[in-house]
Formats: C-alpha cells, structure tokens, sequence
C-alpha cells in the first residue's frame, strides 16, 4: 500500500483558522439560501403564479437546481483541483446571491425556473468548503473539523429557516429572497478577506505508456466500484433528507385546520409554524453533525450506524402520525438528529478516502450522485402526498430503513475510515490499485 500524503500543504495554513472562517461563511451561506425555501411552496401557490396541482410544481422547482448542480459539481470540483479551492468557494457565494436577489424580483413560475437551474449551475457552497477543509485538516482531525462544518450548514439551516419564517410573515416572501442574496454577498465577502489558501498547480505529469494508461484506467474504473456503496448511501440520504419539501408546509396547514377549526388560518402564520418546525429539524441536525464529528475520530461498534437508521426510521412514522405540532417537532427532531448524523459520517469517510490532489473532484461527483437523491425525492415527494400525507411519511420512512443494511456492509469495508487507528489509511486510489493487483481482495485493503 503506498503511503497517503493528504495533506502536503497543511504546515503553511493554519487549518483552525480557516475552519473559523469557513464555519461562519457557511453558517451565513446556508442560512440564506434556507431563509426562503421552506415557505417556498405556499409562496407559489397563495401569489397566484401557480394555479393549479401546486405540490407538483413546487417539486419541480426545487428539484431544478438540483439538476444542474448534477452536472457541474464535478466540472467545479475539477477546476478547483487545478485552479484553486478558494475562489469555487468564493464563486459558489456570489451565484447564490445573484440568483437568490433577482427570485424577489421576478414573478413568473418561468423566470424562477431559470434563476433556479442557474442557482445550481453557480452555487455549491458545501463542496467547496468540504474540499478546503479536507486539505488542510489533519487525518485524524477531519472527523472533528468536517463535523463542524456539517453543524454549520445545519445551523444555519436552522437559523435561516426560523428567521425566514417571520421575515415572511412581517415583510413578504419576495423581501426575504433579496435578504438571502445580501447574505450570500456577505459570505463571499468573508471567505476573500478570512480564508486562506497556500496553492499550486498541480504538476505536468511526463507521457504514460499505453500499458501504463490501461493500469491506470483499471484502477479508476475499480476504485469506482469499490466506493459505489458509499455514494449509493449518499444517494440515499439526499433522497431522505429532501422528500417532504414539497407538502412539509402543506401539512403544517393541515395541522392548523385539525386543532383550531374555529379559528381559521392565514399564510402569515403557516408560514412561520413552518420555519418553527424547520428550525427544530436544524438544531437537531446541528446536534447530530457534531456528534459525528466526535466519533468520527474514535473507536465505535459499527451497529451505531444501523441504530441510527432505525432510529431515524421511526422518528418519521411519528412525524405521519401526529396530531399535533408537539408530535411532528418531536419526530422531526429525531429524523434530523439521525440522518444528519449518517450524511456527516459519510463526508468523513469520503474525504479520508479522497486521494491526493484529487479531493475537489471526488466531493464534485459526491453532490452529482447527491442530486439524484434531490432531484428524485421533491418530485416523488410531491406526488405521494396525493395519497395523503401519512402514506408519503410511510414512504420516506421506508426509504430511510433501507440505510441500515447498507451502512453495515460500509463498516464491514471501510471500518479502518469510521474509526481511523492507523496512520496509514487508504485511499480510493490504493483501493482501485490493489484490486487492479489482487482481483481476489474484491476492492479490499490489502
């Protein structure tokens, strides 16, 4: 096994540092691009610019950006690659703001689209932070630091969702798109000032034999095989994750109508009930990324991560059950808590595994197999809420148990990544370069 050199440059940056900065850029980040989503689907429906079959079209558009984000988060990571992590980070900010800004000022379903395709085609703050972070982070450490920065991005979720829920309420959907672009703005200004970056290119690599370049080929195409399992997971946590967007708000209505019939509801009010409920997902998966980050450094039986899986499953059955908000923010926590714990688990083992110089480019095709969960899930979301909201709930809990088996067999494989003891760990690469060797060891360290 050749000797993994993740971090060549981490003695000239100070990695505490950045990760200050980048906490704080992606706690403003996320927060604003949550400021405005989770209302997003009664927006369309009580401005008029949807007429009909709301939940459909509110899945449509949500899972628009999600689409373009597919197809550019690799080209992106790539590019950071070679150019420099920094400025994708920078220029993920300043799209979102664009995009984010001019969706307060349009008002037509077809504008928003656009605005929205280009808000995927720009934006992937996460990424790009995940990618600084693990190339300055020692091994050891990257549990801890990429821990925090997941908590950031849920803690700003949360901060986001509760704060856009009453800016909605006090000022109007439209205003909040504009203060989520200010926002952005805001980041990208913070990462150009605060973060630092001591990069090079990387070198001009000398002409491979025709040998050489079908060895090479093999173990791309093996290394790929052997982390199908992980982005699968991924996949599936995004899936998860996402699938109640497009009736989340539409339930909460529904809540209103069951206990205060007498009294009536206005938009104003489900509005901030759903940023409410939304902040409670987002403390509990600020809870459940730093844990993660914690463990993530340390020794843990492997079946932590089936529990969770359940767990989470039947936080989500309580969410289809309730009768009440109590019920739905309990479950909802539980859900969050979970599943935000297993997302943050599997960016560490990515990152552990990433090969040198190659980081930006694996965490790009993380968020491309990422967007197929998004994509899907609003868009089946918003059809299984048809068929009643306990049915949808049902679903996504089903979804969500089929984690457990597959997180097993990711501990059996990668348990050396989920609790590092060694000061050597493969990565994907020595995974491809052995099979290529000992097709025997079916993509297992050797």
């Amino acid at each position: 096994m050749s000797k993994r050199l993740s971090h060549p440059m981490a003695g000239s940056v100070n990695w505490k540092t950045n990760l200050l900065a980048i906490w704080l850029a992606q706690f403003l980040s996320l927060s604003a691009f949550s400021f405005s989503l989770p209302f997003l689907p009664l927006y369309l429906k009580n401005s008029g610019i949807v007429t009909s079959d709301a939940t459909f079209w509110s899945g449509l558009f949500i899972s628009a950006a999600s689409f373009s984000t597919m197809i550019m988060s690799p080209i992106w990571g790539i590019l950071g690659d070679r150019f420099g992590r920094k400025m994708m980070l920078v220029r993920a900010n300043l799209g979102g703001a664009f995009a984010l800004y001019l969706m307060g000022v349009v008002d037509n379903y077809e504008a928003l689209i656009v605005l929205r395709l280009l808000q995927g085609v720009f934006t992937g703050t996460v990424p790009a932070a995940q990618t600084l972070i693990a190339a300055y982070t020692p091994d050891k450490k990257q549990g801890f630091a990429i821990g925090l920065v997941m908590a950031a991005v849920n803690a700003g979720n949360l901060t986001g969702a509760f704060l856009g829920g009453m800016a909605a309420n006090l000022y109007g959907p439209t205003t909040s798109f504009k203060i989520s672009g200010f926002m952005l703005l805001a980041a990208a200004i913070l990462v150009i000032v605060a973060v630092r970056e001591d990069f090079s290119p990387p070198p001009v690599l000398p002409s491979l034999t025709r040998s050489a370049r079908i060895r090479r080929r093999r173990a791309r195409i093996t290394g790929f095989i052997a982390l199908f399992p992980i982005l699968l997971a991924i996949t599936l946590t995004a899936f998860v994750q996402t699938f109640d967007g497009p009736y989340l708000s539409y339930f909460v209505e529904n809540l209103y109508l069951t206990n205060y019939p007498q009294v009536g509801v206005t938009p104003g009010a489900v509005y901030a009930m759903t940023g409410r409920v939304s902040a409670v997902a987002g403390g509990a998966a600020v809870a459940g990324s730093i844990m993660t980050g914690l463990v993530m450094d340390r020794p843990l039986p492997g079946l932590v991560w089936v529990l969770m899986a359940v767990g989470g499953s039947l936080g989500v059955v309580l969410m289809g059950f309730s009768g009440d908000f109590y019920s739905l923010a309990v479950g909802r926590f539980i859900f969050f808590f979970m599943i935000s714990g297993l997302a943050s688990a599997l960016v560490v083992v990515l990152g552990r595994l990433a090969p040198p110089g190659k980081t930006g480019g694996i965490f790009g095709w993380s968020v491309t197999v990422r967007s197929v969960g998004w994509i899907l899930a609003p868009l089946l979301g918003g059809q299984a809420a048809n068929w009643g909201f306990t049915t949808a709930f049902l679903i996504e809990a089903i979804a969500l148990l089929a984690l457990a088996p597959i997180f097993f067999y990711l501990n059996k494989v990668y348990g050396h990544e989920f609790h590092p003891e060694e000061d050597e760990n493969p990565s994907i690469q020595d995974l491809g370069n052995a099979k290529v060797a000992s097709p025997a060891t079916h993509g297992r360290p050797v």
